[in-house]
């Protein structure tokens, strides 16, 4: 089974995501600290939608690529908390930016709420779907 890692800046929902995952999809997740792990698959860089990338999720972006993580998947997660649309695309841009800034060509961003996943919402598991599929993608890509 791959082992994926889940990286981000606190508060941000990588604890919730992390639980959606591994509850409802019987997902792999290994703490972000066991780069050994991490390195041999992907990780999902966790980025809030009404914060957008901070110091945290910089500093998480180039540990993955210091520590050998050739594949990111970027999750622009709160997505429920933001109204304005603009706002979410701002921020997968300012996400898209930064993964290429860290060698991350071509870089998968997946826009969702965690919460909604654990509460099983149906718009939400769409987001989960292509979440999956894009890390598993990644991981074996």
């Amino acid at each position: 089974m791959d082992t994926y890692a889940i990286v981000g800046e606190s508060g941000h929902g990588k604890t919730t995501l992390a639980k959606a995952l591994t509850q409802r999809h019987g997902f792999a997740v290994s703490d972000p600290v066991d780069w050994t792990i991490a390195s041999r698959n992907a990780a999902i860089v966790v980025v809030s939608a009404p914060d957008g990338p901070m110091p945290g999720t910089r500093a998480a972006m180039a540990a993955c690529r210091e520590h050998g993580v050739n594949r990111v998947v970027l999750f622009v997660g709160k997505c429920d908390l933001v109204e304005d649309v603009e706002l979410i695309e701002l921020v997968s841009m300012e996400c898209a930016e930064l993964a290429t800034k860290h060698g991350y060509a071509d870089p998968v961003i997946v826009r969702g709420a965690a919460t909604r996943m654990l509460a099983n919402d149906h718009e939400a598991a769409s987001s989960i779907a292509e979440l999956l599929a894009a890390v598993q993608a990644r991981g074996h890509g």
